[in-house]
């Protein structure tokens, strides 16, 4: 059984496309706290670390945050049970621990889009990225989480139906747990419910970047390719954006004067976006 564009066979009972719920993002910043020093750590190692600091984590939840973090390219495995902090997963500890606004931004990035930009074979990044979707059809309505999981469960099986999915509830539970990180909000919450939802007006300049690359890796273009900011382009953008298509337009402009990486071209079709070359994380820094 092959997915559509990925040229892989995949196995119908070994296709996750759920997100642990456990994998919380105050567990995977604190195990992001723990200073590596270019040393590798166990998991058991960084659970005494913290729980000696008075943090109520549990070893599972430290390993399952090291699981999710290898997912997002922060944590490499080292010999098994050893873990090491990547250059990403560096550029991530900086960021949240002196922008954090920022750092949500790049996690809830990675979480949306490493479906494209690692040839579609992550399927729980699939779920993330159709869950934020779904919110975003839906905005100012958020319906119940079964109401949000039968929704994410009939797209998976449309565009997947060789590989009988299955997302598992959790799932929508990961996903606001880490959309409810974003500052300035996209879920209104009261009482621990998220009760609506709003259009952002704002997000770092760093998202902005990020999400042209996104851009490129889901169009299939090359770097330095110039892309039409016409009005489809820029709709592909609002579920990672969570913002309307101006204030995307806008947060591009500034951030194409911020890094050097990014152009904006105006010609006679109107204007477009260039990347230059890729960018990750560290870019930011």
């Amino acid at each position: 059984m092959t997915e559509k564009g990925a040229g892989q066979a995949v196995s119908r009972s070994g296709v996750p496309f759920h997100i642990q719920q456990v994998a919380r993002p105050e567990w995977l910043e604190l195990v992001l706290s723990i200073p590596f020093d270019g040393k590798t750590l166990d998991a058991h190692t960084m659970y005494l670390r913290v729980t000696q600091e008075g943090h109520p984590i549990t070893l599972n939840a430290v390993q399952r945050s090291l699981d999710l973090g290898k997912k997002l390219g922060l944590f490499e495995r080292i010999k098994r049970i050893s873990y090491v902090l990547t250059d990403r997963g560096q550029a991530c500890r900086n960021l949240a621990l002196y922008h954090r606004e920022e750092y949500c931004d790049a996690m809830h990035f990675l979480l949306f889009s490493t479906w494209a930009l690692n040839g579609q074979r992550d399927y729980w990044s699939w779920s993330y990225a159709k869950t934020c979707e779904i919110l975003w059809r839906d905005r100012p309505t958020v319906k119940s989480r079964q109401a949000i999981f039968g929704e994410l469960s009939a797209e998976a099986s449309k565009e997947f139906p060789d590989l009988d999915p299955v997302v598992g509830t959790e799932t929508i539970y990961a996903v606001t747990n880490w959309l409810r990180e974003l500052s300035p909000p996209f879920l209104v919450t009261r009482d621990d419910r998220s009760i609506a939802s709003r259009e952002r007006e704002w997000f770092s300049i760093g998202l902005a970047l990020l999400s042209v690359l996104y851009l490129y890796a889901a169009r299939g273009a090359a770097f330095q390719t110039p892309l039409l900011m016409d009005r489809d382009t820029i709709e592909q953008l609002c579920p990672l954006c969570l913002a309307p298509p101006d204030r995307i337009v806008a947060m591009i402009e500034t951030a194409s004067r911020t890094f050097p990486a990014l152009d904006i071209h105006t010609g006679e079709w109107g204007s477009s976006v260039i990347l230059r070359q890729s960018v990750d994380i560290n870019t930011l820094i």
